[in-house]
């Protein structure tokens, strides 16, 4: 039997320059954190309102567009609509989980990354299932075929951006080291879709 590797897909990845990389590092060292359920997220997670995230607010939505670009999204920009911070001490995790109401999201490495970021995909053969009545699920328990799930260990300073919809988790924090990263999302500003297709709007 021949497998055939189809449909390759893509995120993307930045690296801010050394001088942005510390200056958001000093000013994570001053956030206030709570405890969540697996790890820790800022107190404050409207960070991209910060004086001190103003730069790198401007950094992200520079990748944002670039990605735009790339994707030939049909709008005039992507802008950062909110942004916090996640951090997790040895053993601590982050479950799995998707953005609703943005667009493309992000993961920023503020620190070494000692626990990898997992993302997660459909196979394009689960199609077949599904919640619907009378949906034929052929996926049933703890099926791995039914997702593709890869493994990325982010770098300080680099900005990991894909689609909200995918679905990912960290996996515990294997060494004594915090691990510190800034999530991001986003969502299309302008003007949007296509009015000659009747899909435009201006938002």
């Amino acid at each position: 039997m021949l497998k055939i590797n189809m449909m390759p897909e893509q995120i993307f990845a930045f690296d801010a320059d050394d001088k942005l990389a510390e200056n958001v590092a000093q000013a994570c060292e001053k956030l206030d954190w709570n405890q969540q359920k697996f790890n820790q997220r800022s107190k404050n997670y409207h960070l991209e309102r910060k004086r001190e995230f103003q730069a790198f607010r401007s950094w992200v939505n520079s990748c944002l567009n670039r990605v735009k670009n790339e994707l030939r999204f049909s709008c005039d920009e992507m802008r950062v609509t909110q942004m916090w911070g996640n951090k997790a001490l040895k053993g601590q995790t982050h479950h799995k989980h998707y953005h609703p109401n943005s667009v493309l999201s992000a993961v920023y490495y503020v620190t070494k990354d000692n626990a990898p970021t997992r993302l997660y995909a459909p196979s394009i053969y689960s199609g077949f299932s599904g919640s619907a009545p009378g949906g034929l699920d052929l996926f049933i328990q703890d099926n791995t075929k039914a997702w593709r799930m890869v493994e990325h260990r982010g770098t300080p300073g680099q900005l990991l951006i894909f689609p909200s919809t995918l679905q990912h988790d960290v996996a515990a924090q294997s060494s004594d080291d915090v691990r510190i990263t800034l999530a991001i999302n986003s969502f299309p500003s302008g003007f949007i879709g296509d009015f000659s297709q009747l899909s435009g709007f201006d938002r």
